[in-house]
């Protein structure tokens, strides 16, 4: 994938939200974010394949991008490859914390490939999340 023209980078309404969450919640990680979505939208970066795997769903047509500062890679970027004629398009499924695999859960869950038995568990984590960032907020 690296260096391709014509490349079209495309953003679930979720994903957008999730950006701006990260720019409310960690203004230089959001522009690490920013950066690393410029370098894939140039063809500069591709990320690694994910695949099928039980506890996550099938996220093999998906690839996944580290990002963090200071080269912590505490994040993640999931991309989805979808064929486009001759322009290469990747859709932005998700931008969140790798911690708990929670960044593929919910790209699972917004692709509708989750699988019944994880939802607990991803429930679980995004009311931890959300938890986290109202502390965060309250400081």
């Amino acid at each position: 994938m690296a260096g391709r023209p014509g490349r079209r980078v495309e953003y679930l309404p979720a994903a957008v939200a999730d950006l701006k969450r990260l720019q409310q919640d960690d203004p230089v990680r959001a522009a690490e974010a920013g950066r690393v979505l410029a370098d894939i939208a140039a063809g500069r970066r591709d990320g690694e394949p994910l695949s099928a795997m039980a506890a996550t769903g099938d996220l093999s047509d998906c690839r996944k991008i580290y990002f963090g500062h200071r080269n912590q890679p505490t994040h993640r970027i999931v991309l989805q490859q979808r064929p486009d004629g001759t322009l290469e398009v990747l859709l932005v499924v998700a931008v969140e914390a790798r911690a708990d695999a929670y960044v593929y859960l919910l790209s699972a869950e917004r692709l509708q490939r989750l699988p019944q038995p994880q939802q607990p568990n991803l429930d679980r984590l995004r009311q931890e999340r959300i938890a986290q960032r109202s502390r965060r907020r309250g400081r």
